[in-house]
């Protein structure tokens, strides 16, 4: 997760919004490791005092319906990637 100024990045939404990216391994992945990880990350923003966390993913990439169950939602395309947004619940 990291913040990134002056418009950058693809998940870019302003200067206040980090933007989140995980990857894992292919014999990780499909077992619950990414939603840990992806659940972690956004409870520490929200400890951080971050209101909300933007990501991009591809519209084939099976974890989209795993950021949904995550919290974020579908807020535009960005060079063909979803951009997607959690918000805290605070």
């Amino acid at each position: 997760m990291r913040l990134v100024p002056e418009r950058q990045g693809l998940a870019y939404i302003d200067d206040e919004t980090p933007q989140l990216g995980i990857a894992l391994e292919p014999e990780f992945q499909n077992r619950g490791f990414g939603k840990l990880m992806m659940k972690a990350a956004l409870a520490a923003a929200w400890q951080h005092g971050y209101q909300k966390v933007s990501l991009t993913v591809h519209p084939e990439n099976p974890a989209r319906s795993m950021y949904q169950a995550c919290g974020f939602k579908e807020a535009g395309l960005r060079s063909a990637y979803h951009l997607m947004v959690a918000e805290s619940a605070a």
